[in-house]
């Protein structure tokens, strides 16, 4: 995924993002490539940087985060049609 973050009339872009859950998998965090410091969540009308990475193992985080996204685009839901799910796909 990418990442676009307007800041003071300058657009910061971070490319090859990754999805991570916790163990309780309460939020869901976006962890850009391990080259970039710290990682990114959602807040009420914005994105925010936060230092550092995240407690835990960013490999088992991400395997969790790959799953719940597997699972969530089987359900047959309207959710991807009414808002709560926004896809892009990128052509290889």
């Amino acid at each position: 995924m990418i990442v676009f973050l307007v800041r003071e009339d300058i657009c910061h872009i971070q490319s090859d993002c990754r999805l991570f859950l916790s163990k309780a998998a309460t939020r869901g965090l976006v962890l850009p490539q391990s080259s970039a410091r710290g990682h990114f969540r959602l807040a009420p009308g914005e994105i925010l940087h936060i230092d550092g990475k995240p407690a835990g193992g960013v490999t088992d985080g991400i395997a969790r985060a790959d799953a719940w996204l597997a699972h969530q685009l089987t359900l047959e839901s309207d959710a991807v049609d009414d808002g709560r799910y926004q896809v892009w796909s990128q052509a290889a």
